[in-house]
Formats: structure tokens, C-alpha cells, sequence
């Protein structure tokens, strides 16, 4: 299946995303947070389809590897600035990953 264009669905949130998955688990705290910024963010139908289907770990998810593709090289930076400074603060951090 082709991937939709950068127009139909936020890649860039959807790299926050796998990056929030990115030690193999979720807590409720991330996916609350995931799906809030989400909202608030007015994203897109398709860009919370997939939000939701790498939380739910979906065969079908977007791979990361697919989303790091489509984000243009001059967006890259700008894009991890913008993970760190959400993951950091925002989310929930368990001992585990202390």
C-alpha cells in the first residue's frame, strides 16, 4: 500500500509516536499524552488511525523506518528538537526508564 503524502498525514507525529514506544512498551500515561497532543493538535484522521495502530503494536502500523523516509532531510533536526522537547517534559517516565 503507498504511503499517503506528508499533506494527508503528519509524519513527524507519528515519529513522536514510535519514539514513545521506542523501549517496547507503553505506558497509559504516553498514550493518554499521545492521544491529547493529538488532539489539541488538530491532527488529522489518517495521522490518529496510525497514532493508534503503532500504540495497539497493529501488524499494519507505518514502520518507523517509512516514517523517518518521509520526513523531508531539512525537517529532520527540527523534528527530533520537537521529540525531545515533548517526550522529555510531557511524558510519563516510569523508574524503569529512569
Amino acid at each position: 500500500m503507498p504511503l499517503l503524502t506528508s499533506d494527508q498525514i503528519s509524519y513527524k507525529f507519528l515519529l513522536i509516536t514510535h519514539m514513545a514506544c521506542a523501549d517496547g512498551q507503553i505506558h497509559s500515561e504516553e498514550a493518554k499524552a499521545l492521544r491529547d497532543l493529538g488532539q489539541n493538535s488538530k491532527m488529522g484522521t489518517h495521522t490518529i488511525e496510525e497514532m493508534e495502530k503503532i500504540l495497539a503494536k497493529d501488524e499494519n502500523f507505518i514502520s518507523i523506518e517509512d516514517v523517518a523516509r518521509q520526513i523531508k532531510p531539512g525537517e529532520k533536526i527540527e523534528t527530533m528538537r520537537q521529540i525531545l522537547a515533548r517526550v522529555h517534559p510531557s511524558f510519563y517516565s516510569s523508574k524503569k526508564d529512569k
